[in-house]
């Protein structure tokens, strides 16, 4: 993330698409940069200050994201205003190690159900 170079492009987009690996707390788990949810962060808020048309998401699995982890993700989205967030579920392609299979019931379930009635656009891409 580079929110400087956001800020200075954001006004010719009329569009962004922005991943969100995890809870801001534990970014750095995910990206192995120290800060890194800072700039997460930071990023995140331009767009939503920015006006432009947006898409947050989160590519999910089973074994590396619990449902009460994605539901506290969920929430400080929703806290900050995020309207449209997507689910991702992973693919094992390009991967070098792959992950067991994902639990067949991990997107179809309550948890995902009650996490979306937070946003005003939420959708599940590749169940």
């Amino acid at each position: 993330m580079y929110p400087a170079r956001l800020r200075a492009v954001l006004p010719l987009l009329g569009w962004v698409g922005m991943d969100i690996k995890a809870p801001f707390a534990d970014y750095h788990y995910v990206t192995g940069i120290a800060g890194s949810s800072d700039k997460a962060r930071a990023s995140a808020r331009l767009i939503l200050d920015g006006g432009v048309d947006y898409e947050f998401r989160t590519t999910v699995h089973s074994t590396l994201l619990s449902h009460k982890t994605l539901l506290l993700l969920a929430n400080e989205l929703a806290a900050m205003g995020v309207a449209r967030y997507v689910l991702q579920e992973f693919r094992q392609q390009g991967c070098s190690q792959p992950l067991p299979a994902m639990r067949p019931d991990y997107l179809n379930c309550d948890a995902i159900k009650q996490l979306g009635r937070q946003f005003t656009h939420f959708s599940v891409r590749g169940v």
